[in-house]
């Protein structure tokens, strides 16, 4: 605490139970034991400047009171106000700008973040590259209310963080079981594993603008709770907003998407807007459906959504076979998602979109379980579109479906894909057994990340013809990164077969 002048001064606690103030190793004020409010004080000669303060407090019944004063030379008694008060710090100065990571600053996003939801048993985060989503969706923010189950289950989510400033960030991650937060392919936050609820944070500097977001989580067993917070300059800790997550837009051109929202259906209700699309009606034209009709607004949905969207999904097509057709869709290529639900018993079916079979014995779950499923991939020629279904009674609720781009746009973005693949990092022999070679001739640190993100190895490279040792990595599927002669980052894929 800082004293503005040379003299003696007086502190005092006032507290329900105890406490007692120091000055250094000096016990100035004891108001220790248990008992009602009351103040003690005590004196202490002191130069001016700031001096080690330590106050304590404990509470065992009855009232939470605690306040702490002071009276010196020239200063009338008064509580210690907080610009009196200091703690050790860490500098702030700004990182070099080298040292901050670009945005990638897409050029069209909208609100929210994508996400897979996946169900398994796993005892930390699993390879999501190697699993098949149960379904995906869109959120403002991450949540969990997409679940269909309490354990069991795990969760991705992409998309965009903006960052208003240049500066040094620390993001947080509270969770029970594990999650993991990456900006870009970097690994910021580990609170991977299964265990209670607990906090774990991370550091990266970064420019300001729209940063690649990724957080994975998922549950076991217990309590399900995910947040996720930063602090950054200017910006106390906080938990990252809505406003402040994006995901790639739905725009044509040389943008970063590659589909535009196209039709979407209510299928057994009136026209609405959903996730900021218009929806149309039943009773839209150049689409029918075959099956019956049924509504049933008395189940709770699980996971609860918006009204709008539960009175989408408890409005449905049904039958052994249901099925829905578009006509006059232009020649093209389309990503189709479907809501289903079940508002009794669990069914089994599968989906076919065009005839082609994009899902597999499909268990719709118990009675209120929803899930929006795709998309799928489709290319209508005849200036029709159509999903079916077959096996056990489906609940059809709502049919969405996104243009994919033009051919244009595609030959537009094939020449940077083709850069992105000229720019890989070269490694060889790959699956190596115990050492491998990079292909890059600049001096840089090199990372092997494992398939959750994890950082397992990192070396110096001074050039080519230094070899990275692998001999003690498991066998499995490696990211390696490192840096060209250029600075551009290179990544690839290293097989690791002992």
């Amino acid at each position: 605490m800082d004293v503005p002048a040379d003299g003696e001064y007086t502190f005092y606690t006032s507290s329900d139970d105890g406490s007692q103030l120091f000055i250094g190793s000096t016990l100035v004020v004891d108001n220790n034991g248990a008992h009602g409010l009351q103040e003690r004080a005590g004196k202490i000669g002191l130069l001016k400047g700031k001096h080690a303060f330590t106050l304590t407090f404990f509470e065992n019944a009855g009232a939470q009171l605690l306040t702490a004063s002071y009276a010196g030379p020239g200063l009338a008694k008064t509580q210690i106000p907080a610009a009196a008060l200091f703690r050790t710090g860490t500098a702030t100065t700004l990182p070099a700008a080298g040292a901050l990571r670009a945005p990638e600053n897409p050029t069209s996003t909208t609100a929210g973040l994508t996400y897979q939801y996946y169900e398994g048993t796993w005892l930390e985060l699993p390879n999501f590259a190697a699993l098949t989503p149960t379904k995906t969706g869109t959120t403002t923010t991450p949540t969990l209310d997409m679940r269909n189950r309490d354990d069991d289950f795990a969760v991705r989510y992409t998309g965009f963080v903006d960052v208003p400033a240049d500066g040094e960030y620390t993001f947080y991650t509270s969770s029970d079981d594990g999650s993991q937060l990456f900006i870009g392919s970097t690994l910021v936050v580990d609170n991977n594993g299964a265990h209670g609820l607990q906090e774990r944070a991370g550091k990266i500097g970064l420019l300001k603008g729209k940063h690649a977001f990724t957080l994975t989580f998922f549950e076991n067993a217990g309590a399900q709770l995910l947040t996720a917070s930063y602090a950054g300059p200017g910006l106390a800790k906080t938990q990252i907003p809505a406003a402040a997550l994006f995901r790639a837009g739905n725009s044509t051109g040389t943008g970063t998407t590659a589909s535009t929202f196209y039709r979407a259906i209510n299928l057994n209700g009136p026209a609405l807007t959903l996730d900021g699309n218009a929806w149309e009606g039943r009773t839209t034209t150049n689409f029918w459906y075959a099956g019956n009709t049924h509504e049933n607004q008395g189940v709770a949905l699980v996971p609860a959504t918006d009204a709008d969207r539960a009175r989408m999904i408890r409005s449905f097509v049904w039958g052994g076979a249901p099925s829905v057709t578009l006509s006059a869709v232009p020649t093209g290529d389309y990503d189709v998602y479907v809501y289903v639900w079940e508002d009794n018993n669990s069914e089994t079916f599968s989906i076919k979109l065009d005839g082609k079979l994009v899902l597999s014995n499909h268990q719709s779950g118990s009675a209120g379980s929803w899930q929006k499923l795709g998309p799928w991939r489709t290319t209508v020629a005849n200036g029709t579109l159509t999903l079916s279904t077959q096996g056990g009674a489906a609940n059809l609720s709502g049919l969405e479906v996104w243009r994919a781009a033009t051919t244009s746009t595609l030959a537009r973005q094939a020449t940077t894909s083709s850069l992105a693949q000229e720019e890989k990092l070269a490694l060889y022999p790959n699956p190596s057994s115990s050492q491998v070679y990079l292909g890059t001739e600049a001096s840089s640190q090199v990372i092997v990340r494992d398939s959750y993100g994890r950082v397992r190895l990192t070396q110096d490279q001074a050039n080519a013809n230094t070899p990275l040792d692998t001999s003690a990595l498991p066998n499995g599927i490696y990211t390696v990164e490192a840096r060209s002669a250029t600075g551009r980052t290179l990544r690839n894929n290293l097989v690791v077969a002992h």
